[in-house]
């Protein structure tokens, strides 16, 4: 699917200028590839020269690609699994200096099976590791002896964990009652989705294992709306933080308000029995 040879450059009188080819079947392949997996298997398949082997360091990839070096590693990992018509798209090898020290990694783009079989040891070489990119000539080929006693490297892939989502609560649950009289006390309905409740549930519950009730709840609120002039800043948090000092008064929400607060709740409830949704 992708190709390497070299000739006269198209449309220039230019001898012995290296080319890339992707044959158009790879489209159908596409999908199997992440976006910053595509860009990676590109900018590795731009440093090869007549083989298709190169040895670009990670830090070099990504300034080349502008993608941070971890995505390049997790790129790579990927690639390293990715298979187009039963022939792999990428193995990996450890390039180390003659003092063991590994210099940096050698890639393989599109590896024959003869080349996986003879990449099974650690690629010695006499220098430090380097970074080039060939975009023509042929006079460069990488200089790098191969032999039996170097390895394959093939990364696992890790499996991500799949973010759990919050659920809603049960109307019985303590932590919702908390939470109802919490807004009755604002002067807001009952209903709220689950990314309200995600953002609230761990704090409910800590008030639940202190003790809080609902209308104790309901009244701090309601004193701590009194005492400061901007009711916006009485967050359920905010609340718990100062819950002694909203404690100081009883219930200074005038009377007209909480009975208006009542009225609307029900009005709600009632719509919802109407509606089929209680």
């Amino acid at each position: 699917m992708i190709g390497v040879f070299t000739g006269r450059s198209y449309g220039q009188r230019v001898e012995n200028v290296t080319f890339i080819r992707i044959e158009t079947e790879l489209v159908e392949n596409l999908h199997q590839f992440q976006p910053s997996d595509w860009m990676i298997l590109t900018c590795l398949t731009m440093h090869i020269g007549q083989t298709n082997v190169c040895w670009p360091s990670l830090a070099k990839l990504a300034t080349q690609t502008g993608l941070s070096e971890q995505t390049v590693k997790t790129a790579i990992k990927r690639l390293c699994t990715v298979t187009v018509g039963g022939q792999r798209v990428l193995a990996v090898c450890e390039r180390r200096a003659e003092n063991g020290r590994q210099t940096s990694n050698l890639y393989v783009v599109m590896p024959t099976d003869e080349q996986i079989r003879e990449f099974e040891g650690t690629i010695q070489t006499t220098g430090e590791g380097q970074n080039f990119i060939s975009h023509g000539g042929t006079d460069f080929i990488p200089p790098i002896t191969l032999n039996k006693t170097y390895k394959e490297i093939n990364p696992p892939i890790v499996p991500q964990k799949k973010k759990r989502e919050t659920q809603m609560p049960k109307t019985d649950d303590p932590a919702y009652l908390l939470y109802v009289m919490f807004r009755r006390a604002r002067g807001w309905d009952d209903e709220f989705g689950a990314g309200e409740w995600q953002g609230v549930h761990l704090l409910l519950r800590e008030m639940v294992r202190a003790g809080v009730t609902p209308d104790d709840l309901y009244y701090r609120t309601g004193n701590l709306m009194g005492q400061w002039k901007t009711e916006s800043m009485v967050t359920l948090r905010a609340v718990w933080k100062h819950w002694s000092s909203a404690g100081e008064t009883k219930a200074t929400l005038p009377s007209a308000i909480r009975k208006a607060n009542e009225i609307a709740n029900t009005a709600s409830r009632a719509l919802r029995f109407v509606q089929g949704r209680d």
